[in-house]
């Protein structure tokens, strides 16, 4: 087998594992009906991939590439003054879209990225929403430090809001997705507005009468 055969029968696999992944969940994701739908036997599968851990890490990358490609699109797309508001906007759309999709993907990173937080496939593209708005805090003004600090802040935040949008709690809490986006919205434009420099460091002079 080729090169080439051998990379479409893994896209083939994973194409067939994440189309009954966002059917039916996780829990309805077996090797055998992944197997079934490719059209090979659940032997076959393990010649491409290592486990169904394997497949689900997978899934998880594209799910991240698909998200930052929505995003990328819509920040490039977006006045220099919009960027903030459409980067929001298009990651909880997506999120929303995709809920199941999303869910299993901050489950993996949970279970998984916690264990080998130097995954290469993983690492990188699960960052990518935090970097956006890291540029802009640096563009506004801010240190790289505190660049770093809230940019993680504003992402978790970010994320928390996506995930009670797709568990129905924003909804309980008789509140509205646009209500917490915007509150979000005045959170991040404080941050911007209010600049960070790097903290002085401390003369050898000063060191010395320590």
């Amino acid at each position: 087998m080729t090169h080439d055969q051998r990379a479409k029968m893994r896209a083939r696999i994973l194409e067939a594992a994440r189309e009954r992944f966002l059917e039916e969940g996780l829990d309805g994701l077996s090797m055998r009906g992944i197997a079934s739908r490719v059209g090979v036997s659940s032997m076959t599968l393990y010649l491409y991939y290592e486990s169904r851990q394997d497949i689900v890490r997978h899934i998880t990358i594209d799910g991240f590439k698909t998200l930052n490609a929505a995003v990328d699109k819509a920040i490039e797309a977006a006045k220099p003054a919009d960027k903030l508001k459409t980067l929001v906007a298009s990651y909880v759309e997506w999120a929303s879209k995709n809920n199941r999709w999303y869910s299993a993907m901050y489950g993996y990173l949970s279970d998984d990225l916690a264990v080998a937080p130097e995954d290469p496939l993983l690492a990188g593209p699960s960052n990518v929403v935090a970097d956006h708005l890291k540029k802009l805090l640096i563009a506004a003004g801010h240190s790289e430090g505190a660049a770093c600090k809230h940019s993680t802040f504003l992402w978790g935040t970010l994320h928390s809001i996506a995930v009670l949008q797709i568990g129905g709690q924003i909804k309980q809490r008789a509140t509205t997705i646009e209500a917490l986006t915007e509150h979000f919205l005045g959170l991040a434009n404080a941050a911007l507005a209010a600049p960070e420099a790097e903290a002085p460091k401390a003369s050898s002079k000063a060191k010395a009468k320590k």
